[in-house]
């Protein structure tokens, strides 16, 4: 039999690795919505002027870029929190292990650095590790490449390898 609840999680790790627009995943009492990879700018298109008032996503996004740094790489073998006051990097492979909760602020901008192979910079969340990532309409959580962060109409594609979230589904 299969399982909704993992079908609704899939999806929504696909829609993040895929780096899609809006997208709603309902299952219950739970919503999860997927907001980014979407710049409105102001400007005219033939003769309809558009004007446009930056989101939350806009404003923590370029503020990114003069936060402080911390990398992320490797095993993370420890609860940790990653805070909304800095920028955190994901340089290569970072890797929630087991029994291990990463809680992120609302508000927080996790970018991965540029590479390809061996030097994709992307995050697993292990089989039994939690990840605990509450953002708002206001403080949304933000998953990104560096070059995003560097410059916020940088809208191309594969710049980043993403987030996996492992569970307990089987592979038939």
């Amino acid at each position: 039999m299969i399982n909704l609840k993992t079908i609704a999680l899939s999806a929504v790790a696909i829609a993040i690795m895929n780096g899609c627009g809006d997208t709603t995943v309902t299952y219950g009492d739970s919503t999860v919505t997927i907001t980014g990879d979407t710049l409105a700018t102001g400007g005219t298109t033939g003769s309809t002027t558009t004007n446009t008032t930056p989101t939350s996503f806009d404003t923590i996004l370029a503020a990114a870029k003069f936060l402080p740094q911390k990398t992320l790489a490797g095993d993370i073998s420890t609860s940790m929190t990653l805070t909304n006051d800095t920028l955190w990097v994901l340089d290569g492979l970072a890797v929630v292990k087991p029994g291990v909760t990463l809680t992120v602020e609302p508000g927080t901008v996790i970018a991965g650095l540029a590479g390809t192979g061996d030097a994709t910079s992307y995050m697993i969340v292990d089989k039994n590790a939690e990840i605990i990532a509450d953002g708002t309409a206001d403080k949304p959580i933000i998953f990104t490449s560096m070059q995003r962060v560097e410059d916020p109409t940088n809208l191309d594609v594969g710049q980043w390898g993403g987030l996996t979230l492992i569970g307990n589904a089987g592979n038939d």
